[in-house]
C-alpha cells in the first residue's frame, strides 16, 4: 500500500463517519466507540498493515505511567493486585483522574487494556501493533484536548450540566458523560437519542465518540421539549 492509497483510504473511513443525524446509543452498556476511533490511532492502523515492520513514535504522556496489553485478562495476571478495574469509558476516566486512587487498570475493550499510575514510574513496554496503537489511544484519553479547562469533554460537561440543571432533570450527581435523569427524559428516544430506562432514573452514558453536533442536537431536543425553569 503506498502513502498515497492510504491517504484515500484514510479520507474514505473519516468521511464515512462525518455529520449524520442517525440514531444515537447513550446507553450504559453502549460502545465505548459509536464512530471511528482518534484519527491518529486510524492512520497508524493504516500505516502498521501497509507496512507492518515499522516502527510507530508514541507520543509522550506527561504525569502517567502505563502498560498497554492486548485484552483485560492479561493485564490482570500481570497486575493482580491492583483493586481498581474500570471500564474505559469518559466518565469512569474522568473519575479517576480526580480520585483518590494512584493505580487502575482500564478496560478499552476492543481496543485492549491498560495498567494506569499517577506519576513517573518504570514499567516495561508491551510490543505489538495492538499495544503500539491502545499507547497511541491512551495519550489522546487522558490529553489535555480533552480534559484541560478548555478540553472537549470539560467544555461538553459544563453545556449538559447547566442544561439538565436549569431545567430540573438531574437525578442525583452527574460527571462527564455520565447523567441521571427524570424518567420522562425517555422522550428524547422519539428523537434518535437512545438512553437506559433505570428503576428510578433515565441514565445518558455518552461514548468518547460523542461529537460537537450531537450535542448541539441533543441541546436543541431537550430545550425543546424542556423549557427552561427560571
Amino acid at each position: 500500500m503506498t502513502p498515497r492509497s492510504i491517504e484515500t483510504d484514510f479520507s474514505t473511513l473519516l468521511n464515512e463517519h462525518v455529520g449524520g443525524a442517525g440514531p444515537v446509543d447513550l446507553t450504559l452498556h453502549g460502545p465505548l466507540l459509536s464512530g471511528p476511533v482518534h484519527p491518529k490511532v486510524l492512520w497508524a492502523t493504516l500505516s502498521l498493515a501497509a507496512n507492518p515492520g515499522q516502527e510507530i513514535a508514541i507520543p509522550a504522556l506527561p504525569g502517567w505511567s502505563y502498560q498497554s496489553f492486548d485484552q483485560l485478562s492479561t493485564a490482570q495476571i500481570s497486575h493482580s493486585a491492583v483493586a481498581l478495574v474500570i471500564e474505559g469509558r469518559p466518565w469512569k476516566v474522568a473519575q479517576f483522574i480526580s480520585g483518590p486512587h494512584t493505580e487502575a487498570i482500564l478496560d478499552f475493550h476492543e481496543l485492549g487494556a491498560v495498567y494506569l499510575v499517577k506519576g513517573t514510574r518504570s514499567l516495561p513496554v508491551e510490543t505489538g501493533h495492538k499495544q503500539t496503537l491502545l499507547s497511541i489511544w491512551l495519550t489522546y484519553a487522558l490529553s489535555a484536548e480533552l480534559w484541560g479547562t478548555q478540553g472537549k469533554w470539560t467544555r461538553f460537561h459544563e453545556r449538559l450540566h447547566a442544561l439538565f440543571h436549569d431545567r430540573d432533570l438531574l437525578m442525583g450527581e452527574d460527571s462527564p458523560g455520565h447523567y441521571p435523569l427524570k424518567p420522562c427524559v425517555q422522550s428524547i428516544e422519539k428523537a434518535g437519542f437512545q438512553g437506559t430506562k433505570l428503576d428510578k432514573t433515565y441514565l445518558l452514558v455518552l461514548p468518547w465518540s460523542f461529537s460537537l453536533s450531537a450535542l448541539q442536537r441533543l441541546e436543541e431536543i431537550i430545550s425543546e421539549e424542556f423549557p427552561c425553569l427560571s
